[in-house]
């Protein structure tokens, strides 16, 4: 994963409100990690609901 895709993961990830994160980038959306830490941060209360990793089709 390139720094960039970490970067808008982490946004993503770090608004315990945000619902989706919307993108073409295969590696995020299948990213299995990013799947991983949402679950945890769920679990700690530190997010309300499950991020969505979705495709974008233009």
């Amino acid at each position: 994963m390139r720094f960039s895709d970490c970067q808008i993961a982490a946004c993503a990830l770090s608004d315990s409100d945000s619902v989706a994160l919307v993108t073409t980038d295969k590696t995020l959306i299948e990213s299995k990690v990013l799947t991983e830490v949402d679950k945890e941060l769920r679990e700690e209360g530190k997010r309300r609901e499950k991020l969505n990793l979705t495709k974008y089709l233009d």
